[in-house]
């Protein structure tokens, strides 16, 4: 399907506008990358990040800034630019070709919004430029899959930079998949971050996705982070667990993580049964009044039996009871004392 030139300059000088001259932003490095213990409630793990920003930040947002810094290192924006002046001066075959070498990425990482929409838009480029019926629709099913639910009007701001056959043939497509919805707390109790072909989802939010292809990736601040390109429907019903971050007793916990930085450190045990501790990779904190008992254990096993007004009434009779009769015997016995 050809379509008229005028449709070739002015998309593509837009996309270029907006995406290949985009400034860079520098992601700024925090002190701190928090481990949570298997001893700390998620709900008190969240409140201490939030009271410790802008200077900390969880291990799972650690990961996901890895994740799209590596991303990034694949350059799509400047495989972009090349793949547009070939498509602007003419040259379709050699611009197809820049265009499939980023199409070939689709699932390679955790896209952010911009890597997301460069893949697309090269899909549909290499879908607007093929003459085969079966081969253009097979490159609109790919998009579809991966842009799953980003491609209607109201969320796509490239919709209107292709021509309305194209658009249309994809919503055809798009409408003849069934959707299917998963509770994401369920399949990952333990990961608190899930990235859908990169885009992050809401973990309490059930939405109700197309079944396709997707690069599923669960990232988690107390467990091993999960990633696979897999369907929906053979995530349904699974509860996925991976490997704990931490090991060990309470007071004696111990990071497990591939990953090497100084600044790594397990937060403070909230609900400990015997110690309140601050583990980090070079030393163990614990605090020497958790050490000491609370009570003295004859006074513990005594009041466990008799109530302490008891006890008391008790010594106060036996004392009066003992200067009564002491009073008694005096009446008929010389004083004597004892120095």
């Amino acid at each position: 399907m050809i379509f008229p030139p005028i449709f070739k300059r002015f998309s593509c000088k837009l996309l270029t506008l907006v995406l290949c001259f985009q400034p860079i932003f520098v992601i700024a490095q925090n002190n701190t990358i928090w481990i949570k213990s298997n001893y700390t409630p998620f709900q008190d793990f969240l409140v201490f990040i939030e009271g410790s920003k802008p200077y900390s930040i969880s291990y799972a947002d650690y990961l996901l800034t890895q994740k799209r810094r590596l991303a990034k290192s694949f350059k799509l924006k400047e495989k972009l630019l090349i793949a547009q002046e070939l498509y602007l001066s003419g040259e379709e075959e050699r611009a197809v070709k820049a265009f499939k070498q980023i199409a070939d990425l689709t699932y390679q990482a955790d896209w952010d919004k911009d890597g997301r929409r460069i893949i697309l838009y090269s899909l549909l480029r290499m879908a607007q430029s093929e003459e085969e019926t079966e081969k253009r629709k097979a490159l609109l099913l790919v998009a579809s899959d991966f842009s799953a639910f980003e491609i209607n009007r109201e969320n796509y701001s490239d919709y209107d930079l292709f021509p309305p056959p194209l658009m249309k043939e994809l919503q055809q497509i798009q409408k003849k998949k069934n959707e299917l919805s998963l509770n994401w707390n369920e399949i990952f109790p333990n990961h608190e971050i899930i990235l859908l072909n990169g885009r992050k989802l809401e973990k309490n939010q059930i939405l109700s996705l197309p079944q396709t292809a997707y690069k599923v990736t669960a990232l988690s601040s107390s467990h091993k982070a999960w990633s696979k390109n897999t369907s929906l429907s053979e995530l349904a019903g699974q509860k996925i667990k991976t490997q704990s971050l931490t090991k060990g007793a309470c007071h004696k916990l111990e990071i497990l993580t591939d990953i090497q930085h100084k600044n790594i450190k397990l937060t403070p045990v909230s609900n400990c049964p015997d110690f309140n501790i601050l583990k980090t990779t070079d030393t163990l904190a614990v605090n020497p009044n958790d050490l000491e008992p609370k009570t003295k254990p004859s006074q513990k096993k005594l009041s466990s039996h008799w109530p302490s007004w008891l006890i008391l009434g008790a010594s106060v009779a036996v004392l009066s009871l003992a200067i009564f009769l002491g009073e008694n015997k005096n009446k008929n016995k010389p004083e004597d004392y004892v120095y």
